[in-house]
């Protein structure tokens, strides 16, 4: 649904998440206070400031006041679960500089018999300790012993739906398959309330080892109504006390990788070979579970580690067609075999960790464009800030970039799962800020830098990441 509010000079409009925004297939989640809720992206338009602004939201019995506080001059957007009720709209009033000014009426899009979630809680363990690098969201890591908490909520998004069968089976992944855990039953579907079976798993007595977790879920003459498969991979734990310290380790990627359109998808163990033992660089932090990773998985490109999401600074890159064999892209990461890309702890001291990174810009075919090679040094401290050094052996007169931002997710995350819909914040020196709004950061980019940009040389960028450090 789309909605849109004016009063004189004043817009503001409402639309609903679409579902290839949110991870899964539908927009819909279980708020905190007992009732379903959707995600809308919320955009004010005004050309003077809006003062003490307020969205009035009634649905059915209930009505919710969205303090927007002072919206200033030009376009603002923010996100906000709001309560939905299966057939029935949402009022809107809004209110500003002690008036109010609009109202309009919209109904909800809500999609399929149910709404379904299968949460499963561990206690929080780092993968890289495990030799997991980015390991994907259909794989849960446990060490033996901790509980595997199993949660399944459903919700009726029709009165006429009435029963669920549920299956779910926890079996060995090798060998007979022998079954760790069953669970069978109906469950009773409430019409906009949630139905719960949950469970814990204790682990003490598993070997550890890889187990496959599935859940089916089936309706009325058993019609299937969807289901989920994770691996549980169960491991001896690990007391480890975080040091500040840089190491050199072996990072493995627990997925299929593509190697080419010819030899499809293989194991990343086939590719270890490739690059040895040992070949890894992490630096760790006293006290802190977040880590700064040389992988040979992404080249060598380095990345803070922020719990399963990772981020990168970029690395020098340069155009493409520079010479025929080069072809489009000229940077470090077309090095997929690490042939020219070589990481090495220069120190590691309770003062500092030096790393030096040394790369080739290479085409994908593995030409040397130019013969440009560049070195980067990273000096880390105890306190988790770092100075990057770059020296580009470079052809005079050529272009290059040297910085960019970008989030790495594993397998199985969508990007609304790790960042804020304040995607970025660009401030300069005086602490102004400019806002880039996902999903749409780049709307009216080239005026909005402009007018923020002008008479100014030096800013600082913020990637806002969610329940994470903001780079």
């Amino acid at each position: 649904m789309s909605l849109r509010l004016q009063q004189g000079d004043v817009r503001l409009s409402l639309e609903q998440a679409q579902a290839e925004w949110l991870p899964g297939d539908t927009n819909l989640r279980w708020g905190a206070g007992d009732h379903l809720e959707s995600l809308f992206f919320l955009e004010v338009a005004t050309p003077r400031k809006l003062k003490d602004a307020l969205l009035k939201v009634r649905v059915g019995d209930r009505e919710l006041g969205l303090a927007l506080g002072d919206i200033p001059a030009g376009v603002t957007g923010r996100e906000f679960w709001l309560p939905v009720v299966p057939g029935r709209g949402l009022n809107l009033s809004l209110y500003g500089n002690g008036l109010f000014l609009a109202e309009a009426w919209e109904e909800v899009e809500v999609k399929g018999p149910l709404w379904w979630k299968l949460g499963i809680k561990t206690p929080p363990i780092n993968p890289l300790d495990y030799g997991y690098a980015l390991l994907p969201k259909t794989k849960v890591l446990v060490e033996r012993g901790e509980d595997v908490g199993l949660e399944l909520a459903i919700v009726g998004l029709s009165p006429k739906f009435r029963t669920v069968d549920f299956l779910l089976e926890i079996k060995a992944r090798e060998g007979r398959g022998e079954v760790i855990l069953k669970a069978a039953r109906d469950m009773v579907v409430s019409f906009a309330k949630r139905t719960t079976w949950a469970k814990d798993i204790p682990t003490e007595n598993i070997l550890p080892g890889r187990y496959v977790l599935d859940l089916n879920l089936k309706g009325a003459e058993g019609a299937s109504l969807g289901g989920l498969r994770r691996e549980l991979i169960v491991v001896e734990p690990r007391r480890l006390k975080e040091r500040f310290t840089g190491i050199y380790t072996d990072l493995k990627y627990d997925y299929p990788v593509i190697v080419g359109e010819r030899k499809g998808k293989v194991s990343w163990d086939r590719l270890l070979p490739h690059f040895g033992p040992f070949s890894d660089v992490v630096v760790s932090f006293e006290g802190k579970p977040y880590k700064w990773v040389f992988w040979r998985g992404t080249s060598y490109v380095p990345a803070w580690a922020l719990g399963d999401v990772w981020f990168c600074y970029e690395w020098v890159e340069t155009y493409g067609h520079r010479l025929p064999q080069d072809g489009d892209c000229v940077e470090p990461i077309m090095d997929r075999e690490c042939r020219y890309s070589r990481v090495k702890i220069i120190e590691s001291s309770p003062a500092r960790v030096l790393v030096h990174w040394r790369y080739a810009e290479s085409g994908f075919k593995y030409s040397i464009c130019d013969d440009e090679w560049v070195d980067e040094y990273y000096y880390f401290y105890p306190d988790m800030v770092g100075v990057r050094k770059i020296m580009g052996w470079i052809l005079k007169g050529s272009w290059h970039e040297t910085n960019e931002f970008i989030t790495v997710l594993p397998a199985g995350m969508h990007p609304r799962e790790a960042l804020e819909l304040r995607s970025m914040t660009i401030m300069d020196l005086e602490g102004n800020h400019l806002n880039l709004d996902y999903p749409d950061p780049w709307k009216n980019w080239e005026a909005r830098w402009s007018d923020f940009s002008e008479g100014k040389s030096s800013f600082i960028f913020r990637q806002n990441i969610k329940g994470r450090p903001k780079p």
